[in-house]
């Protein structure tokens, strides 16, 4: 599960920024259920991958981001 606010969606592709090494990087993911704060993904990031929930909008891939 991830937070509802990680989710992007453009073109009716769902993604989030996944953090690998300190840069985000896009991940195409297919979400399921949603509770409003939560959303559950089906696939598209593993399991303990850190993803971007603040402000995910306004990153392009690459940009350097730091994990608190």
């Amino acid at each position: 599960r991830s937070s509802d606010l990680a989710l992007l969606e453009e073109e009716g592709l769902f993604s989030v920024f996944a953090v690998k090494n300190n840069r985000a990087v896009s991940r195409i993911v297919k979400p399921g259920i949603r509770n409003g704060k939560m959303v559950e993904i089906l696939n598209g990031i593993a399991p303990g991958d850190s993803v971007v929930t603040r402000k995910a909008y306004s990153l392009t891939e690459g940009t350097a981001v730091v994990v608190k």
